[in-house]
């Protein structure tokens, strides 16, 4: 059976839960003012390669420091006694010498010499060696789980955190809507403050959640039994770039991948936790393209928030847009495979140029623009230059720009035949017959038949072809042999479609349905609101202070530094020698001091109506 037991949802975490918000490495070793690490010899002369300096240093003072990309590292020598300071961006093998290089940028063509006593000397004393007792990642982990501490304790957040599809209870004002000095007719309020952006917002209408902050879309899992390891869903924000969801078996490896082979439920679930990026699901994380934001990969789960097995149905992905409504509403998707999905809440913005000239790299005019996204996307074109493509385009008014030809990542499904539809079944087959498909614009089709009790019951597609296009209506499917007769069937060709997020918001103005209060969390309701029911709103948000409070900063600090002092006395970081000491007075003091200065910052929770 499949290992999903999840419903889908992003889970309730920091937005960026890697980095390390409150407090650093650096900041650490301040506090506990730890010496200066010992520079170590050269063991070899810096050569340069390509944009990268190399550092060529032993492989014991490797191994004793760990140098890894992000070090910051100052190498010096005898004719450059200041030296020049290095973030690493790499390591590399110098071959059989026994050496190791350290790659770093360099734009100035600097050069260091044994000749001249050159030194290397990390910036920190906390590295990742393995000869260490305490090392830069373990207290980098230290500073995260704090981070994590102080949130909890606090119910507060110095850093953005994302909360997905928490339910409240919608409360109105008066019996009826507007009254004198009034503009709205009820509200709700958040389990969180300092809300930073209203990600999607879904209010019960009675019968569905109608959205109202962001723009989405529905993928419906239809057939799975069509599914196949080549198919893929593609997503795009409205830049040159795409994000590729791809299918695979149980069998296979799936952290990048959701499965396929189970059914409509699994494989909803399966695609939302892939996108989601849920470690609790083994989901890794997906680049969108080759996008990167200060310095990190850009990916689908930075872009994206998809809820699978939701209050929309069984076998249901919702896929909503980070980004502001109008924003989101420019994201696009696209499938390989169409017969395994139906869309909905949605706006089909297929794109079919006929009779236009040019190669996958050229650009070209079309009057056939009109339901495309101004700026980049994800198009299916039929037909250029005889063939048909799936390309991500740009688009400046009617003008359109093939910057990336996709079509050999829909292999076949670009162009070929999707179903053979059997009108009749004919009687009288004593086998199955043999299957003739001709006319059409493309090439390579064939299919098997199936009888059962005489007449053809099933059509099986063994190569769609390619090059047909959806305007082909003389593909003509016959039959010979078998014995029977009278059987009719109906060639359907698989056209690649994209469909743009739509949003049920109409103004984003002062009179649009809400707007929020940022600082205590409130939203106000004006024209469309839920239903006075329980549950009858579901919020997805962005929370957390702009500012990251020094107090927070100071707490988080030593709160790492107690740790540290609890697992160690300081010898590891001593390799040299030094004197034990006694930690106890410091240990507690820290711990006095950490809880004093988060008193301000807890909040008391009343529960209303126990006892009546």
């Amino acid at each position: 059976m499949p290992r999903t037991f999840n419903p889908g949802h992003r889970p309730s975490q920091p937005l960026y839960p890697d980095a390390l918000a409150y407090s650093t490495v650096a900041k650490v070793v301040q506090y506990l003012q730890l010496p200066a690490t010992e520079p170590v010899a050269l063991g070899g002369d810096t050569s340069i390669s390509g944009n990268n300096i190399r550092i060529p240093i032993t492989g014991a003072d490797y191994r004793r420091w760990g140098f890894v990309s992000g070090d910051t590292i100052k190498v010096y020598d005898g004719l450059n006694a200041k030296g020049i300071d290095y973030i690493l961006n790499g390591t590399q093998s110098a071959g059989s010498s026994g050496l190791v290089w350290l790659l770093a940028p360099e734009s100035q063509n600097n050069s260091f010499t044994t000749a001249n006593n050159a030194f290397v000397q990390p910036a920190s004393i906390l590295t990742d060696s393995n000869e260490r007792g305490i090392t830069k990642s373990g207290v980098e982990n230290l500073i995260k789980k704090r981070q994590d501490y102080i949130d909890t304790i606090t119910r507060m957040a110095w850093r953005p955190r994302i909360v997905v599809d928490e339910y409240k209870n919608f409360t109105t004002f008066k019996p009826y809507r507007r009254r004198y000095y009034t503009d709205y007719v009820g509200a709700v309020y958040l389990n969180h403050r300092s809300i930073r952006q209203i990600l999607k917002m879904g209010v019960w209408q009675g019968d569905f959640y109608r959205e109202l902050a962001a723009g989405r879309m529905e993928i419906h899992v239809d057939k799975t039994h069509k599914m196949s390891d080549t198919d893929k869903i593609f997503l795009c924000p409205n830049v040159a770039h795409v994000g590729t969801l791809q299918a695979a078996q149980s069998s296979a490896s799936s952290t990048t991948k959701w499965i396929r082979d189970f059914g409509k439920k699994s494989v909803a679930d399966e695609i939302a936790s892939l996108i989601n990026e849920d470690s609790d699901t083994s989901k890794a994380a997906i680049q969108i393209g080759s996008l990167t934001q200060n310095g990190s990969n850009l990916n689908i789960s930075n872009e994206y928030l998809a809820t699978g097995n939701s209050d929309e149905g069984d076998g249901v992905v919702v896929i909503s847009s980070m980004r502001e409504a109008v924003d989101g509403t420019n994201s696009t998707v696209a499938v390989s495979q169409r017969n395994s999905f139906l869309f909905d809440k949605g706006n089909e913005i297929a794109v079919d140029l006929l009779t236009e000239t040019g190669t996958p790299t050229t650009s070209f005019t079309t009057s056939d623009a009109a339901g495309m996204v101004q700026g980049s996307g994800l198009y299916y074109i039929e037909g250029l230059n005889g063939v048909n493509h799936v390309a991500l385009c740009s688009r400046d008014d009617n003008t359109i720009t093939i910057t990336t030809d996709l079509t050999s990542s829909f292999a076949s499904n670009v162009g070929g035949l999707s179903d053979i539809i059997v009108d009749s079944g004919g009687s009288g087959y004593t086998s199955a017959p043999s299957v003739s498909i001709s006319g059409g614009t493309g090439v390579n089709a064939a299919a098997t038949a199936t009888v059962t009790n005489g007449a053809i019951t099933k059509l099986t597609i063994s190569n769609p072809g390619s090059a047909y296009l959806s305007t082909d209506t003389n593909i003509t499917v016959s039959f010979n042999g078998g014995g029977g007769s009278g059987a009719s069937a109906t060639a359907v060709v698989g056209k690649i479609k994209q469909y743009r997020f739509k949003t049920d918001i109409t103004n984003e103005e002062r009179q649009k349905d809400w707007w929020s209060i940022e600082d205590n969390g409130a939203i106000l309701f004006n024209n469309q609101y839920p239903f006075f029911e329980n549950h009858s709103l579901k919020v997805s948000y962005i929370y957390g202070e702009r500012y990251l409070d020094k107090v927070i900063e100071d707490v988080c600090t030593k709160l790492v530094v107690r740790d540290i002092l609890m697992s160690d006395d300081y010898t590891s970081l001593f390799p040299e020698g030094t004197q034990n000491v006694s930690l106890d007075a410091k240990i507690q003091k820290l711990d006095e001091e950490t809880k004093r200065l988060l008193i301000p910052y807890q909040e008391t929770i009343i529960v209303a109506g126990v006892g009546g």
